[in-house]
């Protein structure tokens, strides 16, 4: 134990000062400090010095985060620890750049894991510590993008032709929501505008209306018309253009 001199508002202290190595194995990776107030010495620096000094202080220079009456406990590194650890945080960041470095695939690249688990390369892609662009380089997840885009194109292309035309063919999936609208086989949203509430064995559903009438939907298919001018507007931020307006249905 040594002693130190600290400072507060108006006085120069005597702080009692414990220094234990941390040892990891062998290796001295740092040291755990206590510093605890002992007393007040004096509001002059001089006079403060010269009592710290006689009562066996070595360290002569006031330590100015050495303040207050409170126990300070801290633990500082060793610089030869502080690199080691450095160098081996950028080697595990390199590493997990391209590889799992957890987990039941561990130490396998997510190349090698895409080729034998793609469910789990999902999950470890939204769910953990992985890498996303490490795992949007191995070329499973490549082709999976470029099939998503191609897939998105078609679905544009086909809402494109029928705002053109007026007409498309859908296969309805499910009763109207409470906006009117309903899911259907092509990832195509359609929209009623009119809806009315049906009743069956205590269950409420929703079925839309045309032209003044009631029409069962659910799992059949339709010739849809829709009305080619209209832009979704019935969510604030709607940013889904794959909504179309129906006019009429008729039955394939």
């Amino acid at each position: 134990m040594s002693l130190a001199i600290g400072f507060t508002e108006k006085y120069y202290t005597l702080w009692s000062v414990r220094t234990d190595p941390v040892h990891i194995g062998d290796r001295l990776i740092g040291h755990d400090f206590q510093k605890s107030y002992i007393k007040n010495l004096s509001m002059d620096k001089e006079k403060a010095i010269e009592k710290a000094k006689k009562l066996g202080c070595v360290d002569l220079v006031p330590d100015p985060t050495l303040r207050g009456t409170n126990l300070v406990t801290y633990f500082q590194e060793t610089k030869s620890e502080k690199e080691r650890r450095l160098k081996e945080q950028a080697r595990k960041d390199e590493l997990r750049r391209t590889t799992f470095t957890f987990g039941k695939h561990n130490n396998k690249t997510y190349q090698e894991v895409s080729e034998i688990d793609s469910e789990y390369l999902h999950w470890a892609y939204n769910n953990s510590e992985a890498d996303k662009k490490g795992i949007e380089n191995t070329t499973y997840w490549k082709n999976k993008l470029a099939e998503e885009e191609k897939e998105k194109n078609d679905l544009l292309e086909i809402i494109e032709k029928a705002r053109k035309s007026g007409e498309i063919e859908l296969t309805i999936l499910d009763n109207p929501d409470v906006y009117g609208i309903c899911r259907t086989d092509k990832d195509i949203d359609i929209y009623f505008p009119e809806v009315k509430q049906n009743y069956y064995n205590g269950w409420e559903y929703s079925i839309p209306v045309i032209k003044g009438k009631g029409k069962r939907v659910k799992n059949k298919t339709f010739k849809v018309k829709i009305d080619k001018d209209w832009i979704c507007d019935l969510f604030e931020c709607s940013t889904n253009n794959n909504i179309l307006k129906v006019i009429n249905i008729k039955k394939s």
